[in-house]
């Protein structure tokens, strides 16, 4: 083995150095030439201006006419341009410094030519270099050193380099890119430049289209793209597509090449897919993000739907708008604080809104089911719709008055609009398909029977106050809903105008021939709904004889016929004559009978007023503190009696709340509650008073329509945000108490 180990060595010794004198004469030759060459090729720690032809390192490194000795020699340079890394961090912390301390890029930019001319001053005895065919070797060593020595933000200070050249249509920055295509930074930072052209988009949609909603979006971004974004990355990338630079003095410049490599790069189309799938993207989450405050504000022929639609499409985004819609009406809508007709405005809004952006309504199956489970368990979920319904100015009125859309029963296949179900529309998805937004909202509850009952007690309350005797609005609304729900179900809603129409005929007959005071409403028994269950009471004095005078009348039209007399309802006008002033008052029959009583009698306990009319005295607090708002009764604490005050105004004088024991400055009402809602709010008080576990707004509301103090929804919503911001009521899981 030693002996075929000596035999190779001398054939390769012999290959290098010859035989016998001529080994001896190379070996000479080559210390001498070594001994003047080797001190000339080490990296200089200074940069040097390049003259090719009067260089002193060059010239002697071209003495190095032996291949395997050239290649041994430049092997040694490159060991020792890695051993001076140490300069060109040096140069590097220095550059990255002063940007961390101004920003400044274009001083930061000077950096890369600083580099090109190390690059320069190492690489100089290797242009005459003899046998050294491929320079490239150098450029990656060099690279690899620099990119060893780069510090850890340095890609944040090339992306705003980068960020900094966008925009720019004509060759200001190009002596910058051909720079970074020296020194390899376009192509091992690919990414790092893509990403600047995403940033700027997320930039650009953050500042034209957040919360803008009124007018399209994308069609701009895109042009956008098309104009800035995308030509600005293909003429960067244009730089790192060449081959090999082809010279080494960076103070030359072959600009006729370079032209023409870069004109050769115009198919940019590959970036403008990436820029607009982006676009698509980061306008998409940005949407939906804000998709919550789009349902609640928009109106349905918003362009921001379109886009909405436009965009989910292109990037597949449906699931991630559903679990994120999912998200927000958790967290913003289905708690306790808010409103059910909050709760209901938004379901429609959400219903119409997503019909756009999915017509298929695969979107709507999904995120509606929550709502409506969580509206199916809120109590006053129908009084609301129904509510809605019966308004004329309301959206679901003027929906009930739309055109029916017939619902298909089977898919017409030969259709060539037809599209199959979504795979994720789930196996229910074609039974609950939502047809118009009425049948949407009803088909919350199994039967329909739940909403006839709100609608014959609603549509009670509105015959009883219409008092000019057509009705003629009332009968367009129930033939409207007839549509919608059926004839059977709202046969009893024809029995009660019926009996209003009746009710008009019979008082017309009574009053020919002297005309009484009170015009009672005459309703079926069987088919109004039942009145509230208050206490019974008989009417005092005039209002008694009043009242059997009516009866004798009747008997007289109708023989066969009795009344029943329901004092829980109606309203009274009356006019209190008082000594020094007259009070007029619309009045609930139980306020009248008090009223009445204390003339036959000025003076009253709660307790013998109570024996008196019949009635429990928690159900007389409402009665008598709406007199003493009123100025004619008040309450002396020492006698414990409630008085008639002939002369001056009681409210005054007492507060309606001392009978209690309180002491209440009566001038110490909030400045919220105005003048014309302090009797509201003491018919209020006295309710919540006598319900320690607190009322909900629609049970109050409903208590209120039997009284002259009823206000809209809407105005005692108002009054009650009032009242909760002075702190004197609060709600407790969707009920009010007094604090």
């Amino acid at each position: 083995m030693e002996a075929q180990l000596q035999a190779v060595w001398e054939e390769k010794l012999q290959r290098i150095s010859g035989k016998g004198e001529e080994r001896e004469q190379r070996l000479a030759l080559f210390s001498k030439v070594w001994d003047a060459v080797l001190p000339r090729i080490q990296p200089k720690d200074a940069i040097k201006e390049i003259n090719l032809d009067e260089d002193p390192d060059a010239i002697a490194f071209a003495s190095l006419q032996d291949p395997a000795i050239s290649r041994t020699a430049a092997s040694t340079a490159f060991d020792a341009v890695r051993r001076k890394r140490e300069l060109l961090r040096r140069d590097l912390d220095a550059a990255m410094e002063r940007w961390r301390e101004d920003g400044s890029v274009p001083e930061f930019a000077t950096i890369f030519v600083t580099l090109l001319k190390w690059r320069a001053t190492w690489a100089r005895p290797f242009v005459k270099f003899p046998h050294f065919e491929e320079p490239e070797v150098f450029v990656n060593t060099f690279n690899s050193v620099l990119f060893d020595v780069l510090p850890a933000d340095f890609p944040d200070a090339l992306s705003a380099v980068f960020a900094y050249t966008l925009g720019n249509r004509d060759h200001k920055h190009d002596g910058l890119f051909h720079a970074l295509a020296q020194l390899n930074m376009i192509r091992n930072f690919e990414t790092l430049i893509c990403r600047v052209g995403y940033q700027a988009v997320e930039k650009r949609i953050a500042e034209t289209c957040k919360k803008k909603w009124n007018e399209p979006c994308l069609k701009g971004l895109k042009e956008w793209v098309h104009v800035e974004v995308a030509p600005w990355s293909s003429h960067v990338f244009s730089f790192g597509i060449s081959d090999f630079p082809h010279h080494w003095n960076i103070y030359s410049d072959d600009t006729e090449k370079d032209s023409q490599r870069i004109s050769s790069f115009g198919d940019y189309r590959g970036f403008i897919a990436k820029y607009e799938f982006h676009v698509y993207k980061s306008l998409f989450d940005m949407r939906v993000s804000e998709l919550f405050e789009i349902i609640t504000i928009v109106k349905v022929d918003s362009p921001v739907l379109l886009d909405l639609m436009e965009s989910m499409s292109k990037i597949s985004g449906r699931s991630y708008l559903i679990r994120s819609l999912r998200q927000q009406i958790y967290k913003r809508l289905l708690h306790p604080g808010a409103d059910t007709d909050e709760i209901i405005d938004f379901y429609i809004g959400m219903i119409r809104c997503l019909r756009i952006i999915d017509p298929q309504g695969v979107i709507l199956f999904r995120v509606a089911d929550p709502i409506r489970a969580y509206l199916r368990n809120r109590p006053d979920t129908i009084h609301h719709i129904v509510t809605e319904l019966i308004n004329e100015e309301g959206e679901l009125a003027q929906e009930a008055r739309a055109p029916i859309v017939a619902e298909i029963e089977h898919e017409d296949y030969s259709d060539p609009n037809w599209l199959p179900e979504p795979p994720d529309a789930g196996p229910k998805f074609r039974m609950l398909r939502p047809g118009d937004l009425i049948s949407t909202l009803v088909s919350i509850y199994d039967s329909h029977d739940l909403f006839v009952k709100e609608l014959q007690t609603l549509f009670a309350s509105i015959l009883l106050q219409s008092r000019d005797g057509t009705f003629d609005s009332e009968k367009q609304q129930i033939e409207i809903l007839k549509l919608r729900f059926g004839e059977s179900p709202l046969q009893g809603l024809d029995v009660m105008l019926a009996d209003m129409q009746s009710t008009t005929r019979v008082n017309k007959q009574a009053n020919e021939e002297e005309e009484l005071l009170i015009k009672p409403a005459i309703v079926s028994r069987w088919f109004w709904p039942e009145p509230p269950e208050l206490d019974q009471f008989k009417m005092p004095g005039q209002f008694a004889a009043l009242q059997e005078e009516y009866n004798k009348r009747f008997q007289c039209i109708k023989p066969d016929k009795r009344l029943h007399w329901v004092h829980q309802m109606g309203t009274l006008k009356l006019a209190i004559e008082l000594k020094d002033r007259t009070v007029e008052v619309n009045a609930t029959p139980l306020e009248a009978a008090v009223i009445e009583s204390f003339s036959e009698k000025s003076s009253w306990s709660q307790e013998g007023l109570s024996t008196h009319l019949g009635v429990k005295e928690k159900t007389l607090i409402g009665a008598l503190i709406s007199w003493n708002e009123e100025g004619v009764i008040e309450y002396q604490e020492h006698k414990t009696v409630w008085v008639l005050v002939e002369e001056g105004d009681a409210s005054r004088m007492t507060d309606a709340s001392s009978f209690k024991g309180e002491e209440v400055d009566a001038a110490a009402l909030p400045e919220s509650i105005r003048s014309d809602d302090q009797r509201l709010w003491q018919s209020v008080k006295s309710m919540l008073s006598n319900f320690n576990d607190g009322l909900a707004m629609d049970s109050i509301w409903k208590m209120l329509q039997y009284s002259p103090d009823r206000r809209s929804l809407e105005q005692l919503k108002a009054l009650f945000q009032r009242l909760q911001n002075e702190n004197l009521i609060e709600n407790v899981d969707g009920k009010w108490k007094l604090v």
